[in-house]
């Protein structure tokens, strides 16, 4: 049997991912089902709002995770520079190697980019990764985010005074459509995105 070539261009990890996250988000659904019900009947006492408070983690969890999957039906919109550096802040929290904080540093005219929401992020993550070379883990990467110098790309500069140097390489995904991932400086880099719709 064919695969028709928009699927074939998601690779069957990530459209693997996206069929976990929904299978977890339907169990928390039924799980949040319960635990209101109990928590209606007053079977729940005390524990009600914390055992919530975790549900709604969770789901939030699987979200940011999905949020990395690239659909099968390629979508490039408008995105806010600000909506992006806080996604991706939040997918880099618990980053194994240390924590990336993303700052969005707008001009008047704001900062928004043509592009597919899952590629902007995972090139972020790239990017940020990469910024953050060489500090310990335990000290958070400041990176600012601002608009690029061509149309829609994003330049990322990281607050980093003189780290040590790792001599790692810049490594863009490699399935991105249309991204294309830049090293402008030391401890700075270029996004440019080409949306193909």
């Amino acid at each position: 049997m064919a695969v028709d070539r928009v699927v074939a261009d998601v690779s069957a990890t990530e459209r693997a991912v996206v069929g976990l996250c929904h299978d977890i988000n339907n169990r928390l659904a039924s799980v949040s089902a319960y635990a209101f019900v109990l928590a209606k009947r007053g079977q729940l006492g005390d524990a009600a709002e914390p055992i919530q408070a975790q549900l709604d983690g969770l789901t939030h969890s699987v979200r940011l995770i999905r949020s990395l999957c690239r659909d099968v039906t390629y979508e490039a919109g408008p995105l806010s520079l600000s909506v992006i550096a806080e996604g991706a802040t939040e997918l880099m929290v618990h980053y194994p190697e240390g924590q990336v904080r993303f700052d969005a540093d707008l001009t008047e005219e704001g900062g928004v980019v043509r592009c597919n929401w899952a590629e902007a992020l995972r090139s972020m993550l790239i990017a940020g990764a990469w910024l953050r070379r060489g500090l310990p883990r335990n000290e958070a990467a400041v990176v600012k985010v601002r608009p690029g110098a061509s149309p829609n790309s994003i330049s990322l500069e990281a607050q980093i005074d003189q780290p040590a140097e790792t001599g790692e390489v810049l490594l863009p995904d490699n399935q991105g459509k249309g991204v294309s991932m830049e090293r402008i400086g030391d401890r700075a880099v270029l996004i440019s995105f080409t949306p193909t719709s």
